[in-house]
């Protein structure tokens, strides 16, 4: 996010999850981001992984 890689951040969203880190642990270690980029990348790195959250869910459903 600070570098403006959103895709990036999704993709490690996905592995993280994949290795099986919950919601909160993904949502705890965007949070620690504030203190290196500010709270406005905060904030876009919980939305990107709301997206992340809300499309895995969305496939789940599917399968």
């Amino acid at each position: 996010c600070v570098l403006n890689r959103a895709n990036e951040l999704k993709s490690h969203i996905i592995a993280a999850v994949r290795a099986g880190a919950t919601k909160a642990e993904v949502a705890e270690v965007i949070l620690q981001m504030s203190t290196y980029g500010g709270m406005p990348v905060c904030i876009e790195g919980l939305a990107i992984a709301k997206e992340v959250f809300a499309k895995s869910q969305t496939s789940s459903k599917d399968n």
